[in-house]
């Protein structure tokens, strides 16, 4: 407690990009790593993102229609990459309450937080793209970059993430007092008025 409110601005954004930076390599490299049929450390990856992975049947044709040898599947690749960069975003809009003039321009911090900001809307396309490019047959040539295109347009009009489901429909619940999310990227929660995302304190 007398720790936390010690921590500067500053500190708290090194916080803030420590974690992000972190929990993305995660996410990366468990999915390089997974099958796209599915994996027991990929499955909690997306448990822990309030995912419900899909079966091994619906996967197999999904890795089939899209050409994936290894690797998770890129839908859920991004969906998980999604989900940390709502948190994230939750995490630093925390930040920026409690010391509004980091959003002040002539603020030195401010600077940071808007590269955050960016940082976290271009995490989904960046690393996906980047993804595509390994786990996707001879990506790196010209005809493989075809074969993605070629892919992309015939799945154009299937839900890609048909076989996903979010957890309670992507309604996402306060880990204080269990309410439900009211408003899409508000991360306050409305009845107990704490960060949807904190961690809940245990008493002994």
């Amino acid at each position: 407690m007398g720790a936390h409110s010690k921590t500067s601005p500053a500190g708290a954004l090194t916080k803030i990009e420590r974690h992000f930076g972190a929990q993305k390599e995660h996410i990366l490299a468990v999915a390089i790593d997974a099958d796209p049929r599915g994996s027991e450390r990929w499955d909690e990856v997306l448990t822990a993102s309030q995912l419900k992975p899909g079966d091994g049947d619906q996967r197999a044709a999904r890795s089939a229609e899209l050409g994936v040898k290894r690797g998770a599947l890129p839908g859920e690749l991004r969906l998980a990459l999604h989900v940390l960069a709502l948190k994230c975003e939750a995490m630093l809009k925390s930040v920026t309450l409690k010391w509004p003039e980091l959003l002040q321009h002539s603020n030195p911090l401010s600077a940071r937080v808007n590269i955050l900001k960016a940082r976290f809307e271009r995490v989904v396309d960046e690393e996906g793209h980047s993804y595509d490019l390994k786990i996707r047959p001879g990506a790196h040539s010209g005809a493989g970059l075809g074969l993605i295109f070629a892919n992309a347009r015939r799945s154009a009009a299937l839900d890609p993430w048909s076989h996903l489901k979010w957890r309670g429909c992507l309604t996402l619940v306060c880990s204080h007092c269990g309410a439900p999310q009211r408003e899409a990227r508000n991360f306050t929660c409305a009845y107990c008025e704490k960060n949807i995302f904190g961690r809940r304190r245990h008493k002994s």
